[in-house]
């Protein structure tokens, strides 16, 4: 005789159709060499470095005709304030472009000036260099760059108010370029 131990031999692998969904093979009783690295805190990438995707990000509304964008959106008296707000600032600057960008009618001349937003009980009208605007009276509000004023159903709005505020922003566009470009400093 040997002073060797003899291996147990092995079971057969026991069928757990009730415990397992069916078409995974059952597990081992050792971590696989994946799990035991999963486990492991390995280091992070840089931001920097992180890959991005091969398709941009760009909205399924970019390209729709405005006033398609208005009939499919808009209720009867948001489109009466959009149509006049288009007026408007078509009206005061001339070589303004209206179209849908980020899912939203978009002015622009150099860069974006303003834009209309749907609300469900108001329209907001925003600048996109609103902080930089004059605004004695405190009609816009919002953050640190971009400002607003909101138009209620049965509000009328200041039209020569929102006029000034048309010209300043075309203004400053031409002047300083595009908003959404941030200078380096």
């Amino acid at each position: 005789m040997s002073s060797r131990k003899q291996a147990p031999a092995k079971k057969p692998p026991t069928k757990r159709a009730a415990s397992k969904p069916a078409g995974k093979p059952a597990s081992k009783k050792s971590p696989s060499p994946t799990k035991k690295a999963a486990k492991q805190k390995l280091p992070r990438k840089p931001a920097a470095t992180a890959t991005r995707s091969a398709t941009p990000k760009v909205s399924p509304l970019r390209g729709l005709p405005v006033l398609q964008w208005v009939r499919s959106r808009a209720n009867s008296w948001q489109a009466g304030v959009i149509a006049n707000l288009i007026e408007l600032v078509s009206g005061t600057v001339p070589k303004v472009s209206c179209s849908i960008k980020w899912g939203q009618p978009v002015f622009e001349l150099n860069g974006p000036l303003a834009f209309i937003k749907l609300g469900t009980e108001h329209v907001t009208f925003g600048f996109w260099r609103g902080a930089e605007l004059t605004d004695p009276a405190g009609l816009l509000e919002g953050g640190e760059r971009m400002k607003h004023v909101k138009i209620g159903a049965d509000e009328a709005f200041d039209r020569s108010r929102v006029v000034g505020f048309v010209r300043e922003a075309a203004a400053l566009n031409l002047e300083l370029g595009d908003p959404t470009k941030r200078s380096r400093r």
